[in-house]
């Protein structure tokens, strides 16, 4: 069953960080860097995502204030962690 209109899951924030985005080779190791960025306190750090897929290692991180090329969108929350939907936005520089 899908949540009500109204839910906060369905409410989405445009970040005002800016990001980078990192591509690897799938057979690299995770730089020790962005590894030491995931495991500090919460208070002193900011958002970062490491993810690996067959194909790549991409390392979402962010950025010095207007250095960065992306925005991230989060979702408002909480989400259940059972609900699946899709989010299709188009990608504007």
């Amino acid at each position: 069953m899908s949540p009500p209109i109204n839910h906060p899951c369905l409410h989405l924030d445009v970040l005002e960080q800016t990001f980078s985005i990192k591509k690897y080779a799938s057979t690299d190791e995770i730089p020790s860097d962005a590894l030491h960025e995931l495991c500090v306190s919460k208070a002193t750090s900011g958002i970062i995502s490491i993810t690996r897929t067959a194909e790549e290692i991409s390392i979402v991180c962010e950025t010095e204030r207007d250095a960065g090329e992306w925005r991230c969108i989060k979702i408002a929350g909480p989400m259940e962690f059972g609900l699946c939907f899709c989010l299709r936005v188009p990608s504007v520089r």
